[in-house]
């Protein structure tokens, strides 16, 4: 079992807002939330891998899906399990419907195509 975070970027609301990042992301798997003026000291939590919100689909999928689905097309029992408050991503990132000018970058769909 590994475990993968990732960071989706800001809405514009909440930009809009003037709301501050409180999440910072390091190459070794922490993520680090921090409140922003106070004098709490920031929570540090690590991890199998993390994305921050400039990940790209693409790095993300072949970081951690594409392996699973290698072995799950051998036979093997693979799961992707996205979980995360209402509206935070996890249905853009898994299906997304195409028009007719996008490109697949969800990652049911790119599992599907790349396995043609």
């Amino acid at each position: 079992i590994k475990v993968v975070i990732r960071c989706r970027p800001m809405s514009d609301t909440e930009t809009r807002d003037g709301r501050q990042n409180v999440v910072e992301m390091t190459k070794q798997g922490e993520v680090i939330l921090k409140r922003n003026n106070s004098n709490e000291q920031p929570k540090t939590f690590t991890f199998d891998n993390v994305y921050d919100q400039n990940s790209k689909q693409e790095t993300v999928y072949h970081e951690t899906a594409y392996s699973i689905v290698e072995f799950v097309l051998e036979g093997y029992n693979g799961t992707i399990f996205a979980y995360g408050q209402t509206g935070t991503g996890k249905t853009p990132v898994s299906y997304t419907h195409l028009r007719a000018h996008e490109t697949r970058e969800d990652l049911v769909c790119r599992l599907l195509l790349e396995k043609k």
